[in-house]
């Protein structure tokens, strides 16, 4: 197999982390580039701010591959402060793709999001649906989208963007669901769903990810966007009684919470068709590690 020097932006984020591990199992030469230093054993690591061109510069130079998973992965913190994920995920994506082309990178991945489809209008959402993203969140992240749709453009570096299913596993920002359950649960306090609880999610495991940005980067006359979903949908009523099952705890009910994604069915049909990507991590399997890990 090609190695690359890869460049991994977010390198100390719970994604990003995954995303070195494997590439460095792949045997790339990895490098992370972050605000903080990895809490993991990485043997080159450059601290700094991706927005900042001369330190982006800096950091991206020498590098055959770029891949960008740096910004503002919290949609609630996007939601209540939308200059900053703007800042990150929109302004400093161009950054990274500028600085990527005068560097003479060849390939550069990019994590975005399912939630760049909106409201669905129809199922199961393919990678040609229309784009109505209604969040800051997913606003700002479609807007790296264009710059790095732009940056394939010039014919000069190969860019993809990778749409990421809703993203659990070991080290999970604490906002996220799973996170928020399991916390609760653990302190023996009874779960709360804020809605209706009908709302689904297509939970992807942090090493399913991460296998699709090894994949991507090895891989040659792929699409400009795949969508890297796990195939499981699954109702958050559903996960909450599954995790107060264990824990013995009960379950709340509160209003929706502002910035929230609709549900919708999304499908990676094009990655397994053309890349040979397919989730290995079931639902069942991750959340059950995620609860004896909390129970031990």
């Amino acid at each position: 197999m090609e190695t690359h020097r890869v460049i991994v932006t977010g390198s100390s984020g719970f994604l990003g982390r995954d995303v070195v591990r494997e590439l460095i199992r792949q045997g790339h030469e990895v490098t992370g580039f972050d605000l903080v230093k990895p809490n993991f054993e990485i043997a080159s690591f450059k601290k700094g701010d991706f927005t900042e061109k001369n330190v982006a510069m800096d950091a991206i130079r020498g590098a055959s591959v770029v891949c960008h998973l740096g910004g503002v992965g919290d949609v609630y913190l996007a939601e209540s402060d939308p200059a900053l994920a703007f800042k990150a995920n929109a302004y400093g994506t161009k950054v990274v793709c500028d600085v990527s082309l005068e560097s003479g990178v060849s390939k550069l991945v990019y994590a975005s999001t399912w939630e760049v489809y909106g409201m669905p209008e129809r199922n199961p959402v393919d990678e040609s649906h229309p784009c109505n993203p209604e969040s800051p969140y997913s606003i700002s992240k479609l807007a790296g989208e264009l710059f790095v749709r732009r940056l394939r453009a010039s014919q000069s570096i190969d860019a993809t963007a990778l749409r990421l299913g809703t993203a659990y596993g070991e080290g999970m920002r604490d906002t996220a669901v799973i996170s928020r359950f399991l916390e609760r649960a653990r302190k023996g306090q009874p779960l709360v769903i804020h809605g209706s609880g009908t709302q689904f999610r297509q939970f992807t495991h942090a090493q399913d990810i991460a296998g699709a940005f090894s994949t991507v980067i090895t891989s040659t006359g792929h699409a400009p966007v795949y969508n890297i979903v796990a195939d499981t949908s699954v109702p958050i009523v559903e996960l909450a009684r599954l995790i107060s099952a264990h824990f013995e705890v009960g379950v709340e009910f509160k209003e929706a919470r502002s910035g929230e994604p609709p549900s919708a069915t999304i499908t990676s049909r094009l990655a397994r068709q053309e890349l040979g990507w397919v989730p290995n991590v079931s639902f069942e399997a991750g959340i059950r590690e995620l609860i004896e890990d909390r129970l031990n």
